[in-house]
C-alpha cells in the first residue's frame, strides 16, 4: 500500500506529543515544582530540553515515515497511546503527587489494578479509532496529539519566562549562583576541632541490627559515649539538617527557601562559632544554607555552576519516568535529586561543589590524601553524607559500611595525632522515615537517630552507652561547650540516666497513593524513645503546605 504523505504530519504530531510529555515539559515542571531540590534551575535547562524534544520529534516522524505502511500505522498509534496514558497519568491520576522527587513510595493493590486499567483501556480505545472513525481516524489523531502538545508547549513557554524572569531578580538569583564547595574538606586546626558526621537515615534499629551480625562494630569507638536512648526533632532531612544548624522551628507553613532563610537569621550557633573565630566548614547541599549562613561559612563558594548535557538528559529521563508510569513501575525509576545534582553540576572554577551522597568518593579522598592541618585555632566540620540512605534494601550493609568511612576518618586523625584533643559527633538527620503504604502512627521508627559522642580529651577509655534521655536539642550546646563558647541548655554529658524527662518530637511521613503529605504531628516522647507506648500525641497537628514532596494549592 502507497503510503499517503498527509500521513508525516499525523507522524509528526504523535513525535511532538511524545517528546514535549517525555523530553520537553517534564523535566521543566518538575524542577519549576520543586525548586528547592535542585542545584540548577529552569534557565540552566530549557533550552536543552527544547533543542532535544524537537531533534526527536524530528527523526521520530521521518523514522515512521520510512517504515513500510503497517509497521508505521501500529507503531505510530503505539507512540500515541503511551503519550496519553502518560498525559493522564500527570494530569489525573498522580492527584497530589505532581511533585513527587522519585521516592520509596508504595501503593495498595486495587490501586496499582485500577491504575492499570486505565493505561488498558487508553490503549484499547486508541487502536480501536480505525474501527469506529473509518478514514477520519488519522486525523482525529493527529488533532488530539496536537492539541496536547499545544497546552504543553503554552504552559512549557509560561514556565520558562517565569523563570528566567525570576532569575534576573538578585534575590532569588543569589539562591542558584551560589553552593557549598569541598574547600577544607579535608583540613583541621591543631587542637579544637569539632567533628559532625550526619549518617542519613541512621537510626537505632540499624545499630541493632548492625551489632547482632557484627558485636565488635563499636569496639573501635575509644572515648565515645552511645546513647540509645535520643530522639530526633523531624522525621525527614528537611527540615532536619537546618533545625540541628539553627534550632527554629518548621511548620511547613512557608516556602522551603523562605524557612531556610529565617532559620540562619535567627539562628545563633553558626554566628556564635565565627565570632569565637572557629573555621566552619559545612557539607551538604548548598539549598539548606539559608543567605545569612553563607558569608559565615568558610566553603560557601559565591561561583556560578553549570550543568553536563548527557548526563542531564540520562537522569531528566528518569525523572520523568517515575512521574509518568503507572503506579506498579513507578519504583524501578526511583531517583535522588541531590544524587543528581552531584551527577549534572560542574564548576569551572577552582572549587568543586561537595558531592552530597557519594559516600565512596569523600572516603577515598579521606584515605588517599589524608587529613591535614591548618593553623585554625579551631574549626567546626559538618558532613552530611548519604549513609544507610543509599541502599534502603539493606540497610544493615549500608550502615556497617557508613561506620567503615567514618572510620577511616577517625584514623586519619589519629595519624596527625588530633583525635585526643577533638570532639566528634557520630549521628544522623533522622531515622527510618515512616508511613510507606501503612498506618501513620509510627513515629518511633523516625525518633531514634544513631547518637554517638566523644568529648575532647577523652581518649583511650572504653566506649560507654547512656540511656540518659537526650536529643538532638543537646548537639548545639555540646558543641559551643567543647568550643569554650558560651550557651543555654544541656549538654549530652548534662543529662541524667535517671532523669523523667519529656521530649518534644514532630512526625511526618509520606502517605500511600495520591494522597501526598500526611500532617506534621506533635509527640511527647517520655521514657525510653524505643519503645511505642512511650509516644503521646499532644493533639497538636500543622497542615503541610510546603515540603520538599508538596507545593501549595496542590
Amino acid at each position: 500500500m502507497k503510503k499517503d504523505n498527509k500521513r508525516l504530519l499525523t507522524e509528526l504530531a504523535v513525535m511532538l506529543f511524545f517528546s514535549i510529555t517525555v523530553f520537553g515539559y517534564g523535566p521543566v515542571e518538575i524542577i519549576s515544582n520543586n525548586p528547592n531540590s535542585f542545584e540548577y534551575g529552569i534557565p540552566d535547562i530549557w533550552m536543552i530540553q527544547a533543542g532535544l524534544s524537537f531533534l526527536l520529534a524530528l527523526i521520530g516522524a521521518i523514522i515512521l515515515y520510512l517504515l513500510p505502511c503497517r509497521l508505521s500505522e501500529i507503531l505510530t498509534r503505539i507512540v500515541f497511546a503511551f503519550s496519553l496514558g502518560c498525559y493522564i497519568q500527570v494530569m489525573f491520576l498522580n492527584g497530589k503527587m505532581e511533585s513527587i522527587l522519585g521516592q520509596e513510595i508504595s501503593f495498595s493493590g486495587s490501586t496499582i489494578v485500577v491504575n492499570l486499567l486505565i493505561w488498558l483501556v487508553v490503549f484499547v480505545l486508541v487502536f480501536a479509532i480505525p474501527t469506529f472513525l473509518k478514514g477520519r481516524s488519522d486525523k482525529v489523531m493527529a488533532a488530539l496529539a496536537g492539541l496536547f502538545f499545544g497546552m504543553q508547549l503554552v504552559a512549557l513557554v509560561a514556565a520558562v519566562l517565569g523563570a528566567v524572569i525570576s532569575s534576573k531578580n538578585p534575590d532569588k538569583a543569589d539562591r542558584k549562583e551560589g553552593f557549598l564547595s569541598t574547600e577544607g574538606m579535608l583540613e583541621l586546626a591543631p587542637s579544637d576541632n569539632v567533628v559532625v558526621f550526619i549518617l542519613d537515615f541512621f537510626d537505632g534499629n540499624t545499630m541493632n541490627a548492625i551489632l547482632e551480625e557484627r558485636p565488635d562494630m563499636l569496639d573501635g569507638l575509644d572515648g565515645f559515649t552511645y546513647f540509645p536512648n535520643c530522639t530526633s526533632e523531624y522525621s525527614r532531612t528537611y527540615p532536619s539538617i537546618d533545625f540541628l544548624l539553627t534550632e527554629e522551628p518548621c511548620y511547613f507553613d512557608k516556602p522551603i527557601d523562605e524557612y531556610i532563610d529565617a532559620a540562619f537569621e535567627h539562628g545563633t550557633f553558626i554566628p556564635k562559632m565565627k565570632s569565637a573565630g572557629t573555621d566552619i566548614g559545612i557539607y551538604t547541599p548548598s539549598l539548606y544554607i539559608g543567605e545569612a549562613g553563607k558569608p559565615l561559612i568558610g566553603n560557601y563558594s559565591y561561583g556560578e555552576l553549570s550543568v553536563k548535557t548527557f548526563p542531564l538528559i540520562k537522569y531528566d529521563l528518569k525523572m520523568v519516568l517515575f512521574r509518568d508510569m503507572p503506579y506498579l513501575l513507578k519504583p524501578r525509576f526511583k531517583y535522588d535529586p541531590m544524587e543528581i545534582n552531584n551527577l549534572v553540576l560542574v564548576n569551572s572554577g577552582a572549587s568543586e561543589p561537595f558531592p552530597h551522597s557519594d559516600d565512596e568518593w569523600f572516603d577515598r579522598q579521606v584515605v588517599d590524601n589524608g587529613i591535614s592541618i591548618g593553623d585554625q585555632t579551631s574549626t567546626f566540620r559538618f558532613y552530611h553524607l548519604g549513609g544507610v540512605h543509599l541502599n534502603l534494601s539493606d540497610q544493615t550493609g549500608a550502615g556497617i559500611r557508613a561506620l567503615e568511612i567514618t572510620y577511616d576518618y577517625l584514623d586519619e586523625m589519629k595519624k596527625k595525632g588530633i583525635y585526643e584533643t577533638s570532639t566528634i559527633i557520630i549521628t544522623t538527620d533522622h531515622g527510618s522515615s515512616g508511613g510507606f503504604g501503612g498506618t501513620l502512627d509510627l513515629p518511633q521508627k523516625t525518633a531514634v537517630p544513631l547518637m554517638i559522642v566523644k568529648p575532647s580529651g577523652s581518649a583511650g577509655t572504653p566506649l560507654v552507652i547512656s540511656n540518659a534521655p537526650v536529643s538532638q536539642r543537646e548537639l548545639q550546646p555540646t558543641v559551643l561547650s567543647e568550643l569554650g563558647i558560651e550557651h543555654e541548655g544541656e549538654t549530652f554529658f548534662e543529662v541524667p540516666e535517671n532523669e523523667p524527662r519529656t521530649r518534644v518530637y514532630h512526625y511526618t511521613g509520606l502517605y500511600s497513593d495520591e494522597e501526598g503529605e500526611v500532617e506534621l504531628r506533635e509527640y511527647e516522647v517520655t521514657g525510653d524513645a524505643r519503645l511505642p507506648e512511650n509516644y503521646h500525641f499532644t493533639g497538636k497537628t500543622w497542615d503541610i503546605i510546603y515540603s520538599e514532596n508538596k507545593v501549595a494549592g496542590k
